[in-house]
């Protein structure tokens, strides 16, 4: 019994975790983009939430790599992310959520060097924050308990 409990634990957590992530990033995106442009597109809380979870899944198979590398990984997914969305709801539907043709360095106008290297900044804050995080909850010294 305490075998299935175990097993049913190890894939229900992750699974948990995942979703948890989506929707934080399917919340945290948007917010980000209405505090710097003022409004939003549901289409960004649909990257926010897959780029968060791909951020999760990256921190959970590479956390022994070093952290420029991580970010890296996180830049490109990211941007792969956004081309993929860009592509087909400004340049297929048309409906225009953002351009960056203004900009330089931009591949179609959907992504941009420039927001690249933010969002590699923005990785390597994510992937700071789970460290510490992992350090607080897993290496911190354990107390006896008395009484």
């Amino acid at each position: 019994m305490n075998r299935i409990i175990t097993s049913r634990t190890t894939v229900i957590f992750p699974t948990l975790c995942w979703i948890r992530s989506f929707f934080f990033g399917a919340f945290a995106y948007p917010l980000l983009e209405i505090a710097y442009r003022g409004h939003t597109h549901w289409t960004m809380a649909l990257a926010g939430g897959l780029a968060l979870s791909f951020l999760y899944g990256f921190q959970m198979a590479f956390s022994q790599i070093s952290l420029w590398r991580r970010s890296l990984l996180g830049l490109l997914t990211i941007m792969v992310i956004e081309l993929a969305i860009g592509t087909i709801a400004n340049i297929t539907l048309g409906w225009n959520v953002w351009d960056y043709s203004d900009l330089r360095w931009h591949y179609l106008g959907q992504i941009s060097l420039e927001f690249g290297l933010i969002w590699y900044g923005l990785c390597c804050l994510f992937f700071l924050l789970c460290d510490l995080v992992r350090i607080m909850l897993y290496l911190r010294p354990k107390t006896e308990k008395r009484g």
